[in-house]
């Protein structure tokens, strides 16, 4: 199995196993019990192979271009699209004590369009880190119902 087909493997199989919560396991059919404890083992013998020439930091360092690409190609963004210009937009602020809220969108492709809030700290002076938190869409609506 190749390296790429192998970690996207141990990705679904890790996921597979891990999806139901334990009272969804308890509740389950002998059948569902069974394929669930399959899984589980197949994703921990495919954990097992994977990394397994690591043993060191520069192990590691070798490996990591090969590791990010496949990473990558799991996203499906393999190779590397073009880059093109986020095009920001603030089209509102919000002034909270001790912090600003911009209310902002940007094109992550050309026409695409990303919503997002920045938080920033009042008086912000310097750079900062920022953490992006992506909010996806679902059938489900507000409130579980």
């Amino acid at each position: 199995m190749g390296r790429r087909r192998r970690a996207f493997c141990v990705a679904c199989l890790f996921l597979a196993a891990t999806h139901f919560s334990d009272a969804q396991e308890a509740a389950g059919s002998a059948a569902d019990k069974a394929i669930r404890r399959y899984l589980a083992a197949r994703a921990a013998e495919l954990e097992r192979e994977f990394l397994s020439a690591v043993k060191t930091a520069a192990d590691f360092e070798k490996a990591r271009p090969a590791l990010r690409q496949d990473y990558l190609y799991m996203l499906g963004l393999w190779p590397l699209p073009e880059k093109t210009p986020l095009n920001a937009k603030v089209t509102g602020r919000l002034e909270q004590p001790g912090c600003v809220v911009e209310k902002l969108h940007f094109q992550s492709r050309p026409g695409l369009y990303v919503t997002a809030d920045l938080y920033l700290p009042q008086p912000a002076q310097g750079r900062y880190p920022a953490i992006l938190v992506q909010c996806g869409h679902s059938n489900e609506k507000r409130d579980g119902n």
